[in-house]
């Protein structure tokens, strides 16, 4: 990381929330970097992210901070500009640190937040004087690739922290303690606060607190930390959320209440953390005195922080709160229901504070009475303070009627009609600004929208067609465009917003904004961008009349044609129903069928049902001898092929293509691996040339695997799957030593590894030759693909998740060197795929045929020393016809329709 911060000119650290992304810059590399001679100045965005950027950068720019401000608003190229030459003259090496770079989304006006993306992509360029290294959260990276500067590098910039493994959250655990001559009483209690961590989302940060309180209970004359103290604390996950319940339950009634509001405050609309001043959080008059009371009890109990680099800003002390402590969830969820009032509120506070609080842009009664929605005490002071000054103009203007009505109704009439009418046009003029402008980026949006889809489709033919490299090349004029289609629906929204909360009765207004949040939900749908199309749902829900949302539930209806006629059908999930005609409806989403039929194979089919679609599903059960025992039959049918994942993890890692759908037809495909026992009959049974050849062997400096010949069908398995080596003859069990479970095992049943592609190829072609397997072959990475993902696109062959003990994987036996080596196939029913086969996550790596390139091997899957990401369904990694490891195995495929017919 600090070579990519000194040689990159912009670099983001991104992951997830609690992974410890600002732990590493300000105790890693910002400290290193200042000792090789680098000034060091940080930022946060907060509320007014050209100001903070101006206080940190006036001093390397040679201009006042309000003349630093002003050119970065007006030029942000020409600011960035004046900073290197600044510092070229004189001989300066300068790092901005931005932290929560999120901020410029949750907290920033747009307008401000795009100002500062250029700034920021703006200042390393052509000089190695000043490097920008930011964090930012991994949910927000694709919004904040919208930014104009920041956006473009975004893609190159990226450096993802991913979270830490048990090992390194045990040193975080042990060495801190060890320096200070403090153990830990048992090594179970070490165990238990290294799996609750690894466990928990954002887990270091509950850590921290955890070994802080832990630290206070310490045993000081023992010098021991106990496992009562963490039992008390209610272990890592409930360490924090338990201190925060007990500090509240020491307030009295108001300043409970006070706290509460504090919090709700302090928790921006996106759900993360807002920084907010003295000022902004505090509330005027009589609750003045109990918040600031139940801030500075929040403050000493550590729930929030205050920054005095920030002028006196307070914030939540750790994400960690606002996702996982149900007292403050509770309050958010009661106060949900308000949230479209609260954004136009917010919205139309700071445009009228903007524009010097003119009385034109308060808000009218219909509004009033929607605000009357939420609780006021909630409410920042700048939102109170507008509320507070529409009541009174309302009042005022009531008021007044009265008065001008009993000295002169005519006089009154008249001056009323025409101060409405010349604010009417004002504010009419202000809208048809805001909607000509929507307008026109609506019409954009779309037409980048067309661009883009014709690309999307040429790129996707090309991908299908095996020109993977010219796939790629369009797929990044694609991503362009994606940017530009984003910025210009997002610019049309923000123009649609304002002029909403400018007259919130106007239904036209309404209708075209929903129309557009539909739009984009639907492009969201397409780009398989889940929490895009989640967000765009919610905030859908609020403006639309119903059309839109009844398209997006319109069932979908499913034709079936199967054979035999007599055959049962049944859908097994979402819900288990039998069905009894050839017409389905069902809602949006996966359905799985299944089928059944006397003397005919078994079979299961996943579809993924979209809104309104009407398709046909034919199945042909074939008869249950023409499926070996072992096999599967997979009808034909379509899946969604890929990764959606961002292009550095899609292309840079996972080396899949972007997803999309594709189709396979009718194929057996085997439940299990290839075993040592099925590979030990084909070796018994061919010549001993080949049968040299084809022997299973592996051996590195890492790990090592031999198949060894004693004698006449006399073979031994000798495994070495780190340090240590393992031997068994066969009919003896394969023993672990360091397992709790499953530490003896038939390795006749493991699978079969360290055979190459050739090996494989080979294998196949016996099985066909001696007809115990007609059509036998490798599987093909579609077919492989779509066995394991089934239709709906998901991360493992049981959904988008995969715990430890769902599959053979590296952390399944807590990653102890004697722990690691396969199991026997089928051990981990918990990943059996949609279609019902095992193993197709962990355990061996499964050699098949690719689709980028005929002639190139890859193998899927993962194995038993690879990790969770490794594993994913869409993994590919490419081989070489002969390459031999003692990971990689084999799966059988054959055609569905190779068996001679009687």
């Amino acid at each position: 990381l600090v070579d990519r911060v000194t040689a990159d000119p912009i670099t983001v650290v991104g992951g997830d929330s609690g992974t410890g992304k600002s732990s590493l810059c300000r105790a890693g590399v910002l400290p290193w970097l200042v000792d090789q001679g680098w000034s060091r100045v940080d930022v946060v965005p907060g509320r007014h992210p050209i100001q903070a950027l101006a206080v940190a950068l006036a001093g390397f720019s040679g201009l006042e901070e309000a003349a630093l401000a002003a050119l970065i608003h007006d030029t942000p190229d020409a600011a960035a500009r004046a900073i290197r030459q600044n510092l070229r003259d004189k001989d300066h090496k300068l790092l901005l640190f931005v932290d929560q770079l999120e901020e410029l989304l949750t907290q920033s006006a747009r307008d401000e937040a795009e100002v500062v993306g250029t700034a920021l992509a703006g200042l390393g360029i052509h000089t190695p004087s000043i490097r920008v290294l930011g964090t930012a959260r991994s949910d927000f990276l694709s919004r904040l690739a919208t930014l104009p500067g920041l956006g473009e590098e975004l893609g190159r910039a990226l450096y993802f922290l991913r979270p830490l493994t048990s090992e390194r959250i045990r040193e975080a655990v042990v060495r801190p303690a060890a320096v200070k001559g403090i153990t830990f009483e048992s090594e179970a209690l070490i165990d238990a606060l290294v799996e609750q961590t690894a466990r928990a989302p954002g887990g270091l940060p509950l850590l921290q607190f955890t070994l802080a309180e832990l630290w206070d209970a310490r045993d000081a004359d023992a010098k021991t930390i106990r496992s009562d103290s963490l039992a008390a604390l209610g272990g890592v996950e409930g360490a924090l959320t338990r201190h925060a319940d007990r500090l509240l339950a020491g307030l009295d009634g108001d300043d409970r209440d006070a706290a509460r509001r504090l919090l709700l405050r302090l928790v921006t609309a996106d759900g993360t953390r807002a920084r907010r001043s003295e000022a902004e959080l505090l509330s005027a008059g009589a609750a003045r005195a109990s918040e600031r009371r139940a801030l500075e009890a929040l403050v000493r109990g550590r729930i929030v922080v205050a920054n005095d680099a920030q002028h006196g800003a307070y914030e939540i002390a750790h994400e960690a709160l606002i996702s996982g402590w149900a007292t403050l969830q509770d309050w958010r969820h009661r106060s949900a229901a308000d949230h479209a009032v609260r954004v136009r509120l917010e919205h139309a506070a700071a445009i009228w504070d903007r524009t010097d609080r003119p009385r034109d842009l308060l808000w009218r009664r219909r509004q009033l009475v929607e605000a009357k929605a939420f609780e006021r005490d909630t409410m920042a002071p700048l939102e109170a303070t507008f509320l507070t000054s529409s009541r009174r103009a309302l009042a005022r203007r009531r008021l007044i009627g009265v008065a001008i009505a009993a000295l002169a109704i005519a006089v009154a009439v008249v001056v009323g009609v025409t101060m409405r009418a010349r604010a009417r046009r004002q504010v009419d003029a202000v809208i048809g600004e805001h909607t000509g402008r929507a307008v026109a980026a609506f019409d954009a949006a779309r037409a980048t929208a067309a661009q883009r889809d014709a690309l999307r489709t040429g790129a996707f033919a090309l991908f299908d067609a095996q020109k993977w490299a010219e796939g790629e090349d369009v797929w990044t004029q694609v991503e362009a465009l994606a940017t530009r289609e984003a910025s210009e629906f997002r610019a049309a929204s923000n123009n649609f917003e304002s002029a909403l909360s400018l007259d919130p009765s106007r239904e036209s207004t309404r209708r075209s904004l929903a129309e557009l949040l539909f739009a984009r939900l639907l492009r969201a749908e397409l780009d398989h961008d889940a929490a895009q199309f989640d967000e765009l749902a919610g905030r859908l829900a609020a403006y639309d009349d119903g059309r839109h949302q009844a398209q997006l539930t319109a069932a979908a209806r499913v034709d079936l044609a199967v054979e035999p006629a007599d055959a049962r059908v049944w859908i097994e999930a979402p819900t288990r129903e039998l069905v009894t005609t050839s017409s389905v409806t069902r809602r949006p989403g996966l359905v799985v069928f299944a089928f059944e039929a006397p003397g005919r194979a078994p079979a299961r089919l996943p579809v993924l049902l979209a809104h309104g679609e009407s398709i046909k599903v034919a199945v042909a059960l074939p008869r249950a001898g023409d499926v070996p025992a072992g096999m599967i039959y997979i009808p034909p049918g379509r899946f969604l092929f890929g990764s959606a994942d961002p292009t550095d993890l899609r292309r840079g890692f996972l080396n899949s293509p972007p997803i999309h759908q594709v189709t396979t037809g009718a194929y057996l495909i085997a439940r299990h691996e290839v075993t040592f026992g099925q590979w030990i009959a084909y070796l018994d049974a061919i010549p001993i040339d080949e049968r040299r050849k084809r022997t299973p062997s592996s051996i590195t400096t890492q790990n090592a695997l031999e198949l060894v010949e004693r004698g006449s069908k006399e073979w031994q398995l000798v495994l070495a799957p780190t340090t240590r080596k393992n031997t068994a003859a066969l009919g003896q069990p394969f023993h672990y030593e360091k397992r709790t479970k499953r530490a003896d095992q038939d390795w006749s049943r493991f699978p079969v590894t360290a055979i190459s592609f050739d090996d494989a190829r080979a294998y196949a072609a016996w099985l066909e030759q001696t007809k115990q397997l007609p059509g036998a072959r490798l599987c093909d990475e579609h077919e492989w693909e779509r066995a394991a993902r089934g239709a709906d696109g998901r991360t493992f062959p049981s959904g988008d998740t995969l715990a430890p003990d769902d599959a053979n994987i590296d952390v399944t036996y807590d990653r102890d060197p004697f722990g690691f080596g396969p199991d026997e196939v089928g051990s981990h029913p918990r990943s059996r795929s949609p279609f019902g086969v095992d193993d197709l996550a962990g355990n061996a790596w499964e050699w098949t045929r690719s689709v980028a390139d005929p002639e190139t091997p890859v193998y899927r899957g993962g194995g038993w020393y690879n990790a969770e990401l490794s594993s994913r369904s869409v993994n590919r990694e490419p081989g070489e016809p002969t390459q031999r490891n003692v990971l990689i195995g084999i799966r059988l495929c054959a055609s569905a329709n190779s068996r001679p017919q009687p």
